[in-house]
Order: structure tokens, then C-alpha cells, then sequence
């Protein structure tokens, strides 16, 4: 029972926190190393992967359901 908390905690760590405070600092950093627009490209490639063509997918094209949350 103490290690299905332990897995709860760090899966709500992993997709939440981490996230929201890693992508900030991570744009920055590579910013700072190689400047505005390789930075946005790294960055904004798996933004466009993750979110913008499976909303294409599933929205637009109907191609794909999903049936949990």
C-alpha cells in the first residue's frame, strides 16, 4: 500500500511539476546557448509533436478516439 503512494506521488510529479518548472528553465538555458531561434525550434518541436498534431488527428481528421481520460 505504501509503494502504490510512492507511484501516485512521483506520476503526479512527473506529469505535472516537472513540467511546469522544467520547461521554463530549459527554454532559458538553451536561449542563453544558442539563442532565440534554435531554442524555439527544440523547444517547440515537441510542443507541435505532442499536442498540435494529435489535436489534428482527433479534432480535424477524426482519425484517432480515445477512450480513457
Amino acid at each position: 500500500m505504501k509503494n502504490m503512494r510512492l507511484e501516485k506521488a512521483y506520476l503526479f510529479w512527473s506529469n505535472y511539476k516537472y513540467p511546469f518548472i522544467a520547461f521554463p528553465l530549459l527554454t532559458w538555458l538553451w536561449y542563453r546557448e544558442t539563442g532565440p531561434y534554435f531554442a524555439t525550434l527544440v523547444m517547440g518541436l515537441p510542443v507541435v509533436y505532442g499536442y498540435v498534431i494529435p489535436g489534428i488527428g482527433t479534432n480535424i481528421l477524426k482519425k484517432w478516439h480515445f477512450r480513457g481520460r
